[in-house]
């Protein structure tokens, strides 16, 4: 009998037992399996839609009304995206052959969390533009394309509270289009001028951005710094108090931003003109390039307005140094051309042209500003009035600029160098 009654407990601690065997090899195997695959991954397709977003001062607001986030506008498809997330220790970071990891870890207080972004394409539509419910039109951004890129996020390790943020930015964007109409969010559509004073559609086309390094950034709020403060034309008035956002800039160094063209009217919106490239770019006023693009390290400095006015003022410091900047009379940076292929849906290429191409066949020419220089300190207010005005007041003081070279084509027309330039200017936009 006594053997009999220790039978069920003999049982369960054999089940016990081999339940904790099986246990013990599924966690030697879950474990081999993944060694080496520590971190997060995140795969999404998302739309995004909002009724209106609003900021508001001072009793005005500007609005943007029937927002769409997407994959593809026409298609309506989801943005799908490829998150992933890691914790990188200091002693990893510290001994990695890498100067940029090197750098990074004797700026952080400690470990990093390293986000990489995969390949993405996006675009967006904001069916309005509203200042006190008059419309500035309506933008669209289609083909946003960002290549997989590394971010990575710390605190600092400098005696003050503060977020280091390391990034590249390699992006290009399909098009950017402005129409001056109106919208109607009830039925999703266009509402046009009817007194004949809008419904045109500027574009720019095919934009180029490479080699912009943000590795550096540095991200604080600062208590009671002393800020100038500025009338509605841009003057400074006097001083005062306040907490800031200070944001401070790496340097740039041999920077790129390419245009592919400026076009100005409708036709991209036929689709007979985006099957041919030569008549969707019969419009176009020319394309841009800025190459040797570099920037010294600077700081934007983000404050209330003075006073009780509501708004925001800016402070940041631009050092600009050897930069080209060139205006083609046509479309422009050949190795985008494949790009702009697939960006704008043509059936063809366009056909590109660099800066200083002479074809004189074509009307095709260009003018460089070549080994720029800036030097300057802007100071700029933002506010939204009462009546639902957008208001600026920008203050640029003592500043200097200079140009080595203006070339048409190849051929130099001569340097410029303005020094001691101070501006200051008030302005308004409002719907009409």
């Amino acid at each position: 009998m006594k053997n009999f009654k220790m039978l069920p407990l003999a049982v369960a601690l054999t089940a016990i037992s081999a339940g904790a065997n099986a246990m013990q090899e599924l966690d030697d195997e879950f474990m081999s399996e993944a060694t080496g695959q520590a971190g997060i991954t995140i795969e999404s397709t998302a739309k995004v839609d909002a009724a209106t977003v609003a900021y508001t001062a001072n009793g005005g607001a500007v609005t943007l009304e029937d927002v769409k986030l997407r994959g593809d506008l026409a298609a309506d498809s989801g943005l799908e995206q490829k998150i992933e997330i890691d914790v990188v220790s200091n002693a990893d970071l510290a001994a990695s052959s890498d100067a940029l990891d090197q750098a990074r870890a004797a700026r952080a207080a400690g470990d990093a969390i390293r986000i990489n972004v995969g390949d993405m394409d996006l675009s967006a539509d904001v069916g309005a533009i509203r200042l006190n419910g008059g419309s500035l039109g309506r933008v669209t951004v289609e083909g946003v394309s960002m290549d997989g890129t590394d971010t990575y996020i710390y605190a600092l390790d400098d005696g003050e509270n503060g977020i280091g943020l390391d990034t590249t930015i390699n992006q290009s964007i399909g098009r950017v289009i402005y129409k001056d109409v109106d919208w109607n969010a009830s039925t999703n559509a266009e509402v046009a001028d009817t007194a004949g004073e809008g419904n045109g559609t500027l574009i720019i086309n095919d934009i180029q951005m490479s080699r912009i390094d943000m590795q550096g950034t540095e991200i604080k709020i600062l208590a009671d710094q002393t800020i100038n403060s500025l009338d509605s034309n841009g003057q400074v008035t006097g001083t005062y108090t306040a907490d800031t956002i200070s944001i401070t800039t790496p340097e740039i160094t041999n920077g790129k931003i390419t245009v592919g063209s400026i076009q100005i009217g409708s036709t991209a919106n036929s689709a007979t003109a985006q099957a041919d490239a030569a008549a969707y770019y019969d419009e176009s006023i020319g394309g841009a390039v800025i190459e040797n693009l570099n920037v010294a390290a600077g700081n934007v400095v983000i404050v209330p307005n003075a006073g009780s006015s509501e708004g925001i003022t800016i402070n940041q410091q631009v050092n600009v140094t050897n930069a080209d900047i060139s205006y083609v009379s046509g479309l422009v940076d050949a190795e985008a051309e494949a790009t702009a292929v697939t960006n704008l849906g043509l059936s063809s290429a366009p056909g590109y042209y660099n800066k200083g191409d002479d074809r004189n066949a074509d009307g095709v020419g260009s003018i460089t500003a070549e080994g720029l220089n800036l030097n300057a300190t802007v100071i700029a207010g933002i506010s939204v009035t009462s009546d639902s005005r957008l208001a600026m007041a920008n203050n640029l003081e003592n500043a200097s600029f200079g140009i080595d070279s203006i070339r048409l084509g190849e051929q130099s027309l001569g340097g410029l160098s303005v020094t001691g330039l101070t501006v200051t200017s008030g302005a308004t936009i409002y719907a009409h």
